[in-house]
């Protein structure tokens, strides 16, 4: 016990403040300090992956009778160009490629 006494001496003549953790604290379930950190990450990693792409896509998809043009800008609005006579293959090109909840604005050419 006297060397802990000497060690903390020594501190307190450097100037050096010296805490002795309370032993009655103890972290009784981790699980309370990973959970904000954890949430933390989630948030962030979400509004990174949230942002829009700044490119702009254009595919062209096989529709039977020429191609269909599909355009997604920057911005995030998406334009469709000659979906086809068959509805069919478009429908399942665009469940691939629109968010869910999205649904297109159909103007008549």
């Amino acid at each position: 016990m006297s060397a802990i006494k000497e060690r903390m001496g020594a501190f307190q003549k450097l100037g050096m403040p010296l805490q002795i953790a309370n032993p009655r604290f103890q972290l009784r379930n981790p699980i309370l300090l990973a959970l904000p950190i954890f949430v933390l990450s989630a948030v962030i990693w979400m509004s990174a992956l949230s942002e829009p792409d700044p490119r702009l896509h254009v595919y062209f998809v096989d529709v039977g009778q020429g191609d269909a043009i599909f355009i997604v800008t920057p911005s995030g609005h998406q334009v469709l160009i000659d979906g086809g006579p068959d509805p069919q293959a478009i429908v399942q090109f665009l469940g691939q490629h629109m968010p869910p909840g999205t649904g297109p604005s159909i103007l008549p050419c």
